[in-house]
């Protein structure tokens, strides 16, 4: 609901009925609203309907923008809800795979990381206190964002991320040990990364047992989840460096025994998602291992919409010079 800092300033409005007053009265005339900035040639012509309704909506858009500005002067705003949190939260920082095998169809008509990122953010929707963070990982492995409270900054970057950015190949090792190396070292169950990959790792210089247990050291969760199957598939991406699109059938190898080792080195949890459905079903037991953060009161903020009511207001007076400048001045 909109309210107003300064109600008072409403009572600028009886001016209008005071000048109808006035003017029924023979006191005052109406104002000309000329507005013209170059003399005018010759005399006016005839009136013709063009020029009144040019005169009409002139005098209206005259006295709208009155009434914005009236508006502005009074402060608008409206009131929202926001909620507050007393702690943290978790930081969950996914690890997302980005190779060229991500872009294998096999997951009832999807590909693997289209169904990656449409469940990610389904999880993330389900935490506004906490942070998420995004590390890539293909032939090498980048921060692409740190843990952030900034959801939408998280998901803006998560969607524009795409398939052979980092190169062709699974550096697993690499991944974990850029994403550790971005999560504090926390008490227990607060700190977690989620490993979501086709493959095994064949590329980096960082051994996947080596970067694992670091996790253990540093009492970060962690969840490895395989997704896709093996045999025969369809892949079609664009590489966005070169703008060469790769359309095929392929053969996809997928070692869920790799995966689970590296689950096992870092006290971690493995699970295989071979559909959508599945993949899921493995976030949704994962929300109920891994707390929310607990709000546990609202806050009340103002949002001022002075600005947006000033802009009306000049809007309308602008519209109006355009009107008595230019329109009037080619149908006069």
């Amino acid at each position: 609901m909109i309210s107003f800092n300064h109600p008072l300033m409403f009572l600028l409005i009886l001016f209008f009925p005071l000048f109808f007053i006035l003017k029924k009265s023979g006191l005052i005339e109406s104002p000309e609203l000329k507005l013209n900035l170059v003399n005018w040639k010759g005399f006016f012509p005839k009136k013709n309907k063009l020029i009144e309704f040019g005169n009409l909506l002139s005098y209206l858009l005259w006295y709208c923008g009155i009434i914005f500005l009236i508006i502005a002067i009074s402060e608008p705003v409206i009131f929202k809800n926001k909620q507050v949190y007393t702690d943290a939260g978790s930081s969950i920082m996914f690890l997302l795979d980005i190779s060229p095998s991500m872009a294998a169809k096999d997951m009832n008509g999807e590909t693997r990381i289209s169904s990656a990122k449409k469940i990610i953010r389904k999880f993330v929707a389900k935490y506004p206190g906490d942070s998420f963070g995004l590390t890539a990982l293909s032939s090498s492995a980048a921060l692409i964002v740190p843990p952030t409270i900034d959801h939408k900054v998280f998901l803006s970057r998560l969607d524009s991320l795409s398939i052979g950015e980092l190169g062709d190949g699974t550096a697993i090792g690499m991944g974990i040990a850029v994403s550790s190396a971005y999560m504090t070292r926390a008490k227990l169950n607060s700190s977690y990364i989620v490993l979501l990959t086709d493959g095994e790792n064949n590329t980096g210089e960082i051994n996947p047992k080596t970067a694992a247990e670091v996790l253990v050291n540093k009492n970060i969760g962690f969840y490895v989840i395989g997704i896709g199957n093996s045999g025969y598939t369809t892949l079609e991406y664009t590489d966005r460096k070169t703008g060469k699109t790769y359309l095929g059938s392929i053969f996809s190898k997928f070692d869920e025994f790799e995966l689970k080792k590296i689950a096992q080195y870092g006290n971690g949890k493995y699970a295989s998602a071979s559909s959508p459905e599945i993949l899921e079903g493995i976030f949704n037991t994962i929300s109920k291992q891994v707390p929310a953060a607990q709000s546990n009161f609202t806050q009340i903020i103002e949002d001022n919409l002075y600005d947006y009511f000033l802009s009306a207001a000049i809007i309308s007076f602008f519209l109006v010079w355009i009107l008595r400048r230019i329109f009037m001045r080619v149908y006069l």
